[in-house]
């Protein structure tokens, strides 16, 4: 994919500022924690089924966590839950579970990666999305998906 790292950093960086979910005090996991504490979310890790890193229930405002993810993917599905919970989304098996899903995707990718951090490791990796994704500290779904947010807003071409 080839981006245009000046473009993207401007439309970009206007749209994560503007992005409607925000952590005052940075994007890291003690964050994430807080944040949910401040909003009454219970989180719990618990085995999950195969492919399932996390889920969000409204009723009970609880986010459930796999108990085997590593860091970065822990990092990942808590921001992407979390966003879930602010959107107050009803769940994967509702007739909008597939639109709150890429809405979720999407602000997940623009809230944990910076325009100007996602075109320099562009070019020292060479668009090489594993390695991007290590130096980002997103798992490569998460860069996928940011990949995918630049292509529609026709920052990049795939």
């Amino acid at each position: 994919m080839g981006c245009d790292s000046t473009q993207h950093a401007s439309v970009f960086g206007a749209a994560n500022q503007a992005g409607s979910f925000h952590i005052p005090g940075g994007y890291d996991i003690g964050s994430f924690l807080n944040r949910a504490g401040k909003e009454h979310i219970r989180i719990v890790e618990q085995p999950l089924p195969d492919g399932v890193c996390g889920a969000w229930h409204d009723a009970s405002r609880t986010i459930f966590l796999h108990d085997r993810l590593n860091q970065r993917q822990l990092y990942c599905t808590l921001c992407h839950e979390l966003i879930h919970a602010w959107h107050h989304d009803p769940g994967c098996g509702t007739p909008y579970g597939v639109k709150c899903e890429r809405r979720c995707r999407r602000e997940t990718a623009l809230a944990l990666i910076s325009p100007v951090d996602y075109g320099m490791v562009e070019q020292v990796y060479e668009g090489n999305a594993w390695m991007m994704a290590v130096e980002l500290g997103v798992t490569v779904q998460v860069l996928s998906d940011y990949r995918q947010a630049l292509y529609d807003m026709g920052v990049c071409v795939q």
